[in-house]
Order: C-alpha cells, then structure tokens, then sequence
C-alpha cells in the first residue's frame, strides 16, 4: 500500500511541476500551499505533517527523485519558496514557528517564531 501511494505522489508532484511553466513559475508561490515548486521548476517541496517533515523532489527527473527528507518542526501545513528559489519557509503549524530550509543544502538553518 505504502508503495502505491508513493507512486501516486510522484504523479501528482510531476504534473504539479509540469504545469508550471512560463512566466506565472517565475513569479513564485502568491501563498504558501502543501506543495511548493521552485520557480526554476527543478524542485518541489511538500509538506508530511504526520512525519514533521518536508519532502524535496527533484522533478528534471521522470520519475521525480526524492532528494531528502528534512524534519522542520511540529505539524508542517504549508510552504513557500523564495523568489530566488534558494529558501523555502515552512509553516509549523502545532508549535507557532516558521522554519527556514536552505534548498541547495537541503538543511534547516534557522527557525522564526510567530
């Protein structure tokens, strides 16, 4: 079953990538979701609440390859990437905190409290 519903988000998170593209992609994110693209569309992040993760994905790949799995705080419910598409911010929503992810080193770097 675990399996299945890997595949099932490697799908969703390809078509999610794939349909933007262009100049609404070079926009960014107007608010934070679950999911986030980076606007190079070569990255997204999802949030795993039950895990207190994110997810980031490379999706120049087919299928997209799972780089890491960041643990960011209590109840992750939504993302956002940067403009510059380095940093993503990750809302956690059980501790009242915003945990900075550096994307290109795949780490936290620090946590702002909100």
């Amino acid at each position: 079953m675990l399996r299945s519903v890997e595949v099932i988000w490697t799908h969703l998170l390809c078509c999610v990538a794939s349909t933007l593209v262009g100049p609404a992609a070079a926009l960014g994110a107007p608010q934070s979701s679950p999911i986030a693209v980076a606007p190079n569309v070569q990255l997204v992040v999802n949030v795993n609440p039950e895990a207190n993760s994110v997810s980031v994905f490379d999706v120049t790949y087919d299928p997209p390859t799972r780089l890491r799995e960041i643990r960011v705080g209590r109840e992750p419910s939504s993302v956002a990437i940067h403009p510059n598409g380095a940093v993503a911010y990750v809302a956690n929503s059980a501790e009242g905190t915003v945990a900075v992810v550096d994307l290109t080193g795949l780490e936290v770097t620090g946590k702002l409290s909100v």
